[in-house]
Parts: C-alpha cells; sequence; structure tokens
C-alpha cells in the first residue's frame, strides 16, 4: 500500500507506505526529502489514534510529521493502518491493537461526526463497518472451525 498526499503546509506533500509489518512515511518538498520517519503497525495505530484524541478532544489538527493534514487524509491513514491493502486477501481476523482502534472509533463516532463534514464522516464509518464486518466473519468462522 502507498498513499501521497499533499499537507496543509504550501508544497509539502508526504508519501505513506506499508511493506512488512513497518509503516515508512516521508515528506517531501518538490523532489526534496525533507524528513522521514518509520513506525511498526501497532506504534502507527497508536499514533493516529492519540491524534484522534486530540483532535476531538482539544480541537487540534492532526499532524505527520510535524505537517498539519487534511481529514479525509486522516481517516485515509486511519482505515490503511486498520486494514492495509494485505487484509483484503487475509482470511485472519484483526490483530487485537487494530480491533481496540477500530473500535475506539466507533465509540467515539458521535464526537468525530462533529468535527467532520458529513462525506468524510460517511467515509470513515462505512469503512470501519466494512472491516469490522469483515473481522467479525473471520473470526466466527474460525470459531466454527474449532
Amino acid at each position: 500500500m502507498s498513499n501521497e498526499f499533499y499537507t496543509l503546509r504550501k508544497g509539502v506533500f508526504i508519501n505513506s507506505s506499508a511493506n512488512d509489518e513497518i509503516f515508512s512515511l516521508r515528506a517531501y518538498k518538490g523532489e526534496r526529502e525533507i524528513k522521514r520517519h518509520q513506525y511498526s503497525y501497532q506504534d502507527y495505530c497508536n499514533y493516529l489514534k492519540f491524534s484522534w484524541q486530540h483532535y476531538v478532544g482539544k480541537n487540534a489538527r492532526p499532524y505527520l510529521l510535524g505537517f498539519p493534514i487534511k481529514d479525509t487524509d486522516l481517516i485515509e491513514e486511519t482505515r490503511h493502518s486498520i486494514a492495509p491493502s494485505s487484509f483484503s486477501v487475509s482470511t485472519s481476523p484483526l490483530p487485537d491493537y487494530r480491533l481496540d482502534f477500530a473500535l475506539w472509533l466507533k465509540i467515539n463516532r458521535k464526537k468525530i461526526n462533529s468535527k467532520l463534514d458529513r462525506v468524510d464522516f460517511n467515509n470513515l464509518n462505512s469503512g470501519l463497518d466494512n472491516i469490522l464486518a469483515m473481522h467479525f466473519d473471520r473470526s466466527i468462522k474460525i470459531k466454527l472451525e474449532k
């Protein structure tokens, strides 16, 4: 999975990619890389959850690599951190830390809804519904096979 998006800082974009259980983030201004950081999948989920908590609780704009990002990009990064592209071809349920993050988002959907426009909120909410449905289907299948 790879995602590229412009930050709210003029001329700065971020490339986010996931490989081998590592999320790599790189910030560029033009062609020049200006910042980079790597997270384990679990650490990235924790970082994004922290960002959401501060956004809905303290009205603090989310940042990646020190640059403010748009709601649509926070949502996209959140969805990819919970269910990277490999999740769609897997037969395993979500690991606990991803499930916990997804459930935290669902539990706090009213607060999150107050921060996002309707289209962005629906995108996040329906994405979470699909991810959780796949997770629970897989969990049930595993229990039935035992």
